[in-house]
């Protein structure tokens, strides 16, 4: 519309790659954790999928329910050393589903909630 102001400036971007390389960490795992883990079908195209979001700048997953998207991705990212200064964010649309992906996540990694796995709601 011809009244309306002009929008705000842009923040200035940062070139540099996607997703920069950090070392990767090592997976802490409860006891029979990696079991389950495998079991779920994103484990399947965990290498293809890990490799193929390397080359994006953002992407958005579609799968079933229950196939390891929210609690298994960032997992993999995490592992992996993709995320900007070790930041991994993962959304949900209420704040209970969000405690308890995170609790899940951190009890998955055998770390202390707040700490390694933090809720932001």
């Amino acid at each position: 519309m011809p009244n309306d102001p002009d929008p705000p400036p842009a923040k200035r971007f940062k070139p540099g790659p996607p997703f920069p390389r950090v070392e990767p960490k090592n997976a802490m795992l409860l006891p029979g954790a990696t079991a389950s883990r495998r079991q779920l079908p994103i484990y399947q195209t965990r290498e293809a999928l890990i490799r193929h979001l390397r080359r994006l700048h953002s992407a958005v997953l579609i799968g079933e329910t229950g196939s390891g998207k929210t609690t298994q991705l960032p997992q993999y990212l995490y592992e992996d050393g993709i995320g900007r200064q070790g930041v991994i964010g993962i959304t949900q649309p209420r704040r209970v589903a969000a405690v308890s992906l995170a609790a899940r996540v951190a009890q998955e990694k055998n770390a202390q909630l707040g700490k390694l796995v933090c809720v932001n709601a």
